[in-house]
């Protein structure tokens, strides 16, 4: 009865419009909201520490009962799916169409700033803007609060990396997560407050790309569930999708701060390097730097051949190393090939607690068929074994979770990278970690890793807290939409306590805080190549030196 007055009250909002119906929008929430009660992994977590139960859907489905029209129905889908504060949950609209503007900003000091522009499309002479210039309005409203509008969608798991992943889709923006985007006029316009003094109000022209959508409806059925991955795939991987704002350095493989005067890069100087790495002197030492940009590099094998010759070198050539995960973007299984070149003994990576659906049961049941018919190494199949016989007893006690379970590997316990003649590879001096708000998903558990097994202080920001793994699932058969969700929840094998969360050792929004805070997001190091956090670093990695030489 319930479903059958709903259904009436949302035809009768709609009814003449040429968009979806109202039950089809009904139906699409339900949808959606089902799939994330049947497959999501960090429920309790996020009812009880953010106080966001998606089971609760009287709320949207009064929302959906008042929407305009359907770019509105996809704003709430979208919205409902952020409202989790998760990295790895982002709903997405089948749109290649965008909006982008030759400029970028992002949040400095708490305020917006130019950080990057164009000059070919933005010449000096009519547009006396540089970077630095704080937006005080953008299209006649607050620029902060343009950057909450945008952040609606993004349900991020850091409450500062959403806000400025949100600042880097100001001047580039993607129907895929923003519907209404193609009623941007022809030019977006800007108050700017000059570095030097004044204001000065700039419209600056935006490009289109792509074909818009402006409606989904009327749609006559259903569509078709998209193709699955091998399970094994889906669990090790745990990185961010293709939705990527103008975050500088996001994902980039160069370091988006200036390395110190006389540093000599040698990884990095050509487009086949994966990695980037070089040495500097500081303080009478020999100091190395290594950047990590992802943890999907094209080829596995060659990336490790590249750096386990990196750290040969870097072993002989210097006193200390600084390792640099900030912005990195996440990945796979090559997190843990890093850690093995890294941490020169005996160590533990954290675990997953699996969410247990009969989806996730069969599709191991089929990689652990099909890793037997091909000869699998034992280790790929014993993980296999074990992760069945845990989620099928989860099933059994009708648990939502398995209990901590290890991914990459058949156990959480591995061991440096070591020779044939059984000599360790892995570096073995001091070493520091760098990290912020966009140390990504294996970001994270790196960072975990490196601080759970005493290797080296973290520096900079807390990491962004997308704990576990995820997948991509169709979101609704009307709207033809997509979302992504974690199907675990990535723990620690230690609590810590946080002033926001407690004692936990859950890595979702908490993240990994660092032994030494630094926050780089400021005027002086946007304005200086990042020179102050630079001196910062180094001091740290070079008292390491001098407490291991003690």
């Amino acid at each position: 009865m319930f479903r059958r007055i709903l259904t009436g009250i949302l035809l009768a909002a709609t009814a003449g419009l040429s968009q979806i119906t109202g039950e089809q929008r009904f139906f699409d929430l339900q949808y959606l909201a089902n799939l994330f009660a049947r497959r999501y992994a960090p429920y309790e977590w996020k009812r009880d520490k953010l106080g966001f139960d998606h089971y609760n859907t009287a709320p949207w489905i009064e929302r959906m009962r008042r929407a305009a029209d359907d770019m509105e129905v996809l704003e709430i889908l979208s919205e409902y799916v952020a409202s989790l504060q998760d990295t790895h949950a982002q709903f997405r609209i089948s749109s290649t169409f965008s909006v982008n503007a030759p400029l970028a900003a992002d949040i400095y000091d708490g305020r917006v700033l130019i950080d990057a522009l164009n000059r070919t499309v933005l010449p000096v002479a009519q547009f006396p803007i540089q970077a630095g210039d704080e937006i005080l309005s953008i299209d006649g409203q607050p620029a902060m609060e343009v950057v909450k509008e945008l952040s609606k969608p993004l349900g991020w798991a850091n409450p500062r990396a959403r806000l400025r992943n949100a600042a880097g889709f100001l001047f580039s923006r993607p129907q895929a997560l923003y519907p209404r985007v193609f009623t941007a006029g022809p030019a977006v316009r800007i108050e700017v407050a000059h570095q030097a003094g004044g204001t000065g109000i700039y419209d600056i022209p935006w490009t289109r790309n792509g074909s818009p959508i402006t409606r989904i409806g009327p749609v006559p059925g259903p569509r078709t569930a998209a193709e699955e991955q091998s399970f094994l795939r889906r669990y090790h991987a745990r990185e961010i999708g293709d939705e990527r704002s103008r975050v500088l350095g996001l994902g980039a493989r160069n370091p988006y701060f200036r390395l110190p005067p006389g540093f000599q890069t040698r990884l990095g100087s050509q487009a086949a390097h994966f990695h980037y790495s070089g040495t500097y002197s500081a303080g009478g030492r020999r100091i190395g730097y290594l950047r990590i940009r992802n943890f999907s590099p094209p080829s596995e094998s060659a990336a490790f051949t590249e750096l386990s010759q990196e750290i040969a070198f870097l072993e002989e050539n210097t006193d200390g190393l600084v390792v640099d995960v900030t912005r990195n973007t996440g990945g796979g299984c090559y997190g843990l090939a890093a850690l093995q070149l890294l941490l020169p003994y005996p160590f533990k990576l954290p675990a997953d607690e699996v969410r247990a659906t009969l989806e996730i049961l069969q599709a191991v049941d089929v990689d652990l068929i099909l890793a037997r018919q091909a000869n699998a190494p034992p280790g790929e199949i014993a993980q296999l074994e074990n992760l069945f016989a845990q989620i099928r007893s989860a099933l059994d006690e009708n648990r939502g979770r398995t209990g901590p379970l290890p991914f990459c590997a058949a156990s959480f316990d591995h061991f440096p990278a070591m020779a044939r003649d059984g000599r360790i590879l892995a570096y073995s001096k001091p070493l520091i970690v760098l990290t912020d708000e966009f140390t990504i998903s294996w970001g994270d558990t790196f960072a975990a890793a490196m601080q759970d097994n005493g290797r080296g202080p973290l520096f900079g920001y807390r990491t962004n807290g997308a704990g576990g793994a995820s997948s991509l699932y169709p979101a609704g058969f009307y709207s033809e939409s997509l979302t992504t969700l974690s199907i675990t929840l990535g723990v620690r094998h230690r609590t810590i306590a946080t002033e926001d969360f407690g004692e936990t050792n859950v890595l979702e929004n908490t993240g990994v805080r660092p032994d030494i805070p630094y926050d780089y997001m400021t005027r002086d190091n946007l304005l200086n190549a990042g020179a102050p956090f630079v001196e910062a670093f180094t001091a740290a990695i070079l008292a390491e030196i001098e407490k291991a030489g003690k």
